[in-house]
This record gives structure tokens, C-alpha cells and sequence, in this order.
């Protein structure tokens, strides 16, 4: 990836910190003290907690949305993000294989580094696939996960019975 174009993107590590949660104060100084040895810190914000009104800043300014727990439930991240038309970066496990289309609404990759790493520049590489992802996600969220979506699955439950 170009240097020039490397040094303007910025890594906005966002929510899942409870300062409470020891792990939790830990991992987060691993990863400052990682993004200062390997010399972006300048490129990486941590955003340890957030308002309603900066989560939606974010994923309206935002590239993409990486999710990166593995074997996670539903989880409602992947769908606001799609939401907000923004191609999905996840584990190939849990929640998100129900959310995600792999190559149509973002990315499904194996749970390393390496591979969200391959993933990002897969949709940097190619913004306007990047772009299309998202329109797609937002099509999806409406056409599965919505209220409407909701309500005419549950009729047609309840009508079958």
C-alpha cells in the first residue's frame, strides 16, 4: 500500500472498554504500546466509550467497520453498520455469518490478524466494491432485519401453524 495514502487513513478502535474490567485496562495499554512500536500512533484512536450521536458520526464518516470478536452472537454492530452503508469486516463465525454477506455486503475472514489486514486492503484497493458493499448492506438490513422484515416473517409463522 502507497506510504503517502497508508499515513492518511486513521484506525478508530471504538466501544467494548470497562475501565472496571482489568482485561479490559490491559489490552487496551497492549494496543497503545503496540501502535506506538510499530510507529502509528498518530493513525490509531482509541474511543473507549461514546455517545449515540458519535456512533453515528462514525459510521457516517467511516470507510468500513471491522468486527473482530469471533464466535460472537447476533450482535447488533455488523447490522448498524450496514445500516449506515458501510461494508462489514467480521470473523467467519458466529453472529455475523447470519448478518454478512461474504463478497456482497462485506467480508468474512478467519479470526488473525493477517487476514482482517488482507480484508482492509481488499476494500481499499477497490473503493467503489467497498462503496456497492455497503449500498448492499443497507438493502439487506432493510430487507431482513427491520421491523417490516419482522413483522411479515412472524405473520407468516403464526399464519402457518
Amino acid at each position: 500500500f502507497p506510504k503517502e495514502e497508508f499515513q492518511s487513513l486513521r484506525l478508530i478502535i471504538a466501544g467494548g472498554y470497562d475501565p472496571r474490567v482489568v482485561e479490559n485496562v490491559e489490552y487496551k495499554k497492549e494496543l497503545e504500546e503496540l501502535s506506538t512500536s510499530l510507529d502509528v500512533s498518530d493513525q490509531v484512536v482509541f474511543k473507549a466509550s461514546f455517545s449515540d450521536q458519535e456512533r453515528s458520526l462514525m459510521l457516517s464518516h467511516g470507510f468500513a467497520v471491522i468486527y473482530t470478536p469471533s464466535n460472537e452472537h447476533f450482535g447488533i454492530v455488523p447490522v448498524e453498520a450496514m445500516y449506515s452503508q458501510r461494508p462489514v469486516l467480521a470473523c467467519n463465525s458466529g453472529g455475523p455469518t447470519e448478518s454478512v454477506l461474504h463478497e456482497a455486503t462485506g467480508l468474512l475472514c478467519e479470526a488473525s490478524e493477517e487476514h482482517f489486514a488482507s480484508g482492509m486492503r481488499r476494500m481499499l484497493r477497490n473503493r467503489s466494491w467497498a462503496r456497492e458493499m455497503g449500498e448492499n448492506g443497507r438493502k439487506r438490513v432493510q430487507e431482513k432485519f427491520s421491523l417490516d422484515a419482522f413483522s411479515q416473517r412472524l405473520h407468516e409463522i403464526i399464519t402457518s401453524l
